[in-house]
């Protein structure tokens, strides 16, 4: 296997770091799937509503695997979270781009859906700005007080990117934030010299968004706005903490030898480490999907248990780390 060929994975390019900023561009092409439990989906993304949302497979894909978005979402219940979160600095670029393959004979056209559509979640008073490519081909940008779209002309079974470029400038309002979003053809292939056919720009002047610490990125996509499947993300700039690589998900120090059961769990969560040490007590901790701490303790034999009757239902995250503080295990459960 070429050295190529290994890091087409999921590539982290660190372009500077230093005491205060952190930019890099990072890929996941959806080519690494292992199972339905472990892939680039999985390992890169928490996805509240598994049942309404967006799979991955092992083909299809411009490289290899895509995304299989669903028919139709419904407000509230329609977007993956990318593990990795935005720094939000004054006149730094944050720019997040995807390709999806474009079918129109899915389109819906009596309902809302969108093609693709990015989501900037701010930290600051729950203001957004978002970005969509909607079933009838507008490219727009939306935020709490603007709301503007360009009409575009797709080619059917080409894949496209879509590139969203998003700048808090301060300005004499102190609120001031240029965005951009561009629509690009990369052919039949996907592989093709990318050609602009459109976008869409704006300066909006919205309080508390450059106020705003850090912006999640949340992703959504349908069939019946013409999306039949998705690849390629790309997220590039100023990078302000990573929820999974915060709890160990994203850095393969998983051990199989330890065993969380049943998953899904409604009360009881048994831990089993058959290789445990009585001489190396462990600490377990237990995340929500913000990376709060909502649950630890310490275990001392190979066999635990921690009661989640309490808990709302849905995903989790156990880290299981030894008496130096190194994590030997994370897993993700589901709370129903």
């Amino acid at each position: 296997m070429t050295m190529k060929k290994i890091t087409v994975m999921l590539s982290f390019i660190i372009i500077s770091v230093n005491a205060f900023s952190q930019i890099i561009t990072e890929n996941v092409n959806f080519d690494n799937y292992v199972s339905s439990t472990d892939n680039d989906l999985s390992n890169n993304f928490i996805n509240n509503f598994p049942d309404n949302s967006i799979t991955q497979i092992n083909t299809n894909g411009i490289t290899g695997g895509a995304l299989v978005p669903p028919n139709n979402v419904s407000w509230g219940n329609d977007v993956i979270k990318y593990c990795s979160i935005y720094k939000n600095l004054l006149n730094s670029d944050i720019i997040t781009s995807m390709s999806f393959k474009f079918n129109s004979t899915l389109i819906n056209p009596n309902s809302y859906q969108r093609a693709l559509a990015f989501f900037m979640e701010g930290n600051s008073n729950g203001h957004n700005i978002r970005f969509y490519l909607n079933r009838d081909m507008s490219l727009s940008i939306t935020s709490y007080n603007y709301a503007q779209s360009t009409n575009l002309s797709l080619t059917d079974n080409h894949w496209y990117k879509m590139t969203a470029t998003y700048k808090s400038i301060g300005g004499s309002f102190n609120d001031e934030v240029f965005a951009k979003v561009e629509i690009f053809d990369l052919g039949i292939s996907g592989t093709e010299t990318p050609t602009s056919i459109g976008n869409h720009t704006a300066t909006i002047y919205d309080t508390d968004l450059v106020n705003s610490t850090e912006y999640t990125l949340e992703i959504s996509g349908t069939k019946w706005g013409g999306s039949e499947y998705l690849d390629n993300l790309i997220f590039n700039g100023e990078k302000n903490r990573s929820i999974c690589s915060t709890l160990g998900v994203a850095d393969n120090k998983i051990t199989s030898n330890i065993e969380l059961y049943p998953n899904p769990v409604s009360d009881i969560l048994i831990i089993n480490i058959p290789e445990f040490s009585v001489n190396n007590s462990l600490k377990l901790e237990i995340f929500n999907t913000i990376g709060k701490v909502v649950n630890s303790k310490t275990i001392k034999k190979i066999t635990s248990e921690i009661n989640l009757t309490s808990f709302s239902n849905g995903i989790y995250f156990v880290k299981i780390t030894d008496n130096k503080g190194t994590v030997i295990s994370t897993k993700k459960i589901i709370k129903k």
